[in-house]
């Protein structure tokens, strides 16, 4: 190949019947681009090949001028060893094609947005901005403005000359020509630099260009060039990348293909596109096993689409201009909606915070006077354990005094009888000592005396009780009465002389003691039991109080969640309402427009063809009267369900 001796080839990028594309790197510079070579050779320049080849160069040329972001630029076109080549920015990434194959066929509505919207740009300004890069002041006879001369003074009838004049149509727009970069832009490729005899720009990858994507047109006069012709084209490609599959594909199964492209000409001409729909819902379903696709697209989407693809050119987009401005509008439309629902989900969140707010400042309360509560269960729970331990102490001394008292009670009952009958006995001697003797008299006088004596011996034994014999207790913190056996005729003659009453207070005292000791136990057994309820009580207000938290976080949880549910749910049919509401007003102005029309064929006069022209009113007037109900009935019932959800 020595048309590349300043070049290194790097690969073969594909190969038509008029052309071919490598990638190649400029030996001397280093730059790495894509070189379209024509496969014709090439005697000289004064070829008219060459001409037109140069010519055709140097309207494509134009188009850099703008430096559109989705549109290839090409270079300065050349002669090498009689080979025509022309420069090219070299694209890296793949083509819609094998884009769509590598999805599955299935394309995530974001991406189908931004192909719509960076093709439509780029076919835009081929039909009609590239005028603004391209006009000359002499040449075109323009005129600057007085007030600014950077600008130039522009009416509506110059601006539409100049974009006849400079408009560029592209011709073999289909998803080979269409490049996806791997930053995810979409790039238009192949503006038609192969030349075909005197005839117009064709493709130089496919004879005669990509059938599926020809225009009804075209089929009947393939040199027709009009910018209704490249949106049918695209329409074609945002049908494909939208459903997954051309609405309709080429018949390679046919073995005449003349014949097979007869058929498709005739769909192209006669049939309307299959639905959207189920073929995009087939394409995400064999992509994606096990899920269920739910409809993801905008109405208007599919609109657009509809409108690129009718038979006739003028009830298409007029040019790529007006595509776009019709995608962009809607674009921002839905932007401005999403903006508005932001805002409202904005406010919600707003009044969703300063309820939880308020929770939270609630809980805190809740925790501070719970922590309370817990410190006062802790408090009395040591406080109770405190009690428990002295209720086992007092017990265990309750039993201990029982058990004593009852020893006491035995041997004091036993005492007493003997006592008793040893008072019985004195008093009996008593009397007959009386009876016998005055004289005792005396001697009692001074046995009584003797008796004072005894008393202070008596005392002086009560501190000496402890060394000689363990004592009795009797009550708690009360004096204890010792009894000592070596001494007891001493004080049995004092109780002689005491008589019967002394002895019997003896008994009382120690059985009111006993009574005490008694008493004492059942009121330290009551306040036990009394604190025992206060704790047990303290702790069921607590637990009825933690119950009550969460119940209520919980019920604070499940109103936050029916609310940003309700408010989501609301936004997405307040949204399905809106679509609805303007695919309804543009069935019945569509509708309006239709009927109008029947009524005008009406008037005319009846040739041979008006009846099929009716035939054909009639039936779209019917099936906009059917889609205008269905969208009615359906805003209807999403009117319902969001009255139920406020």
């Amino acid at each position: 190949m020595p048309f590349l001796k300043e070049y290194t080839m790097l690969k073969e990028l594909g190969k038509g019947s008029f052309a071919t594309v490598y990638k190649v790197r400029h030996d001397e510079l280093g730059y790495v681009r894509a070189i379209r070579v024509l496969n014709e050779t090439i005697p000289n320049e004064q070829s008219e090949t060459y001409k037109k080849f140069l010519e055709e160069c140097k309207l494509l040329l134009r188009l850099g001028n703008g430096t559109h972001p989705n549109i290839v630029h090409i270079y300065q076109p050349r002669l090498l060893n009689n080979k025509a080549l022309v420069e090219m920015d070299y694209v890296d990434g793949c083509d819609l094609n094998h884009y769509l194959e590598e999805r599955n066929r299935f394309v995530p509505i974001d991406e189908v947005l931004r192909f719509v919207s960076e093709m439509s740009d780029a076919l835009a300004y081929c039909h009609e901005d590239i005028f603004r890069f391209c006009m000359d002041m002499d040449l075109d006879d323009l005129k600057s403005d007085p007030n600014d001369g950077s600008k130039v003074l522009l009416d509506k009838n110059t601006t539409n000359q100049l974009i006849q004049k400079y408009k560029v149509i592209h011709n073999d727009i289909h998803s080979g020509n269409i490049i996806r970069k791997y930053n995810g832009s979409f790039v238009l490729l192949d503006f038609g630099l192969a030349i075909e005899g005197d005839s117009v720009v064709r493709s130089s990858w496919r004879k005669n260009g990509a059938p599926e994507f020809k225009s009804p047109e075209k089929w009947n006069n393939e040199s027709i060039l009009t910018e209704q012709s490249d949106v049918y084209s695209l329409g074609i490609a945002m049908y494909e990348i939208l459903a997954g599959q051309v609405p309709f594909p080429f018949d390679k199964k046919l073995s005449n293909q003349t014949e097979a492209e007869y058929k498709l000409s005739k769909q192209h001409q006669n049939t309307l596109p299959p639905a959207i729909l189920p073929l995009r819902k087939a394409a995400y379903e064999a992509a994606n096993p096990g899920k269920t696709y739910e409809k993801d697209y905008p109405e208007w989407l599919e609109q657009a689409i509809l409108k690129c693809l009718a038979k006739k050119p003028e009830d298409r987009f007029s040019n790529g201009k007006r595509l776009y401005e019709y995608v962009n509008g809607q674009m921002q439309q839905t932007l401005l909606s999403n903006k508005e629902d932001c805002q409202k989900i904005k406010e919600v969140n707003e009044r969703l915070i300063l309820d939880l707010k308020k929770i939270s400042d609630d809980n805190s309360q809740l925790n501070t006077h719970i922590n309370a509560l817990a410190k006062q269960f802790g408090a009395a729970t040591s406080e109770l354990d405190n009690i428990k331990n002295k209720t086992e102490k007092l017990k265990q001394e309750n039993e201990e005094l029982k058990t004593e008292s009852k020893t006491i009670s035995a041997d004091s009952a036993k005492k007493r009888l003997q006592i008793d009958q040893q008072v019985t006995d004195l008093q009996v001697k008593l009397e007959e000592a009386e009876a016998s003797n005055q004289s005792l008299v005396e001697k009692i006088n001074s046995e009584t005396q003797h008796v004072a004596s005894l008393q202070k011996e008596n005392n002086n034994l009560q501190e000496q009780i402890k060394s000689i014999e363990k004592p009795e207790k009797i009550i708690i913190e009360s004096e204890p009465i010792v009894i000592k056996p070596t001494k007891i005729w001493k004080i049995l003659t004092l109780i002689f002389a005491l008589s019967t009453i002394g002895v019997l207070f003896l008994v009382g005292i120690l059985r009111n003691n006993i009574e005490a000791t008694d008493t004492n136990t059942n009121n330290y057994q009551t306040t036990i039991y009394q604190q025992k309820t206060e704790i047990e009580s303290l702790q069921y207000q607590n637990d009825s109080l933690q119950i009550d938290l969460k119940a209520a976080a919980q019920t604070k949880d499940n109103n936050t969640a029916a609310l940003v549910q309700n408010a989501q749910k609301i936004n997405e049919l307040e949204k399905e309402k809106t679509a609805l509401q303007t695919n309804l007003d543009k069935a019945n102005a569509e509708l309006k427009t239709v009927k109008a029309e029947v009524q005008k064929l009406k008037n005319q006069p009846k040739p041979n063809n008006n009846s099929a022209a009716l035939a054909e009113k009639d039936r779209k007037i019917r099936q906009l009267e059917n889609t205008i109900a269905s969208q009615k009935q359906t805003i209807a019932e999403k009117d319902k369900i969001i009255k139920i959800l406020q």
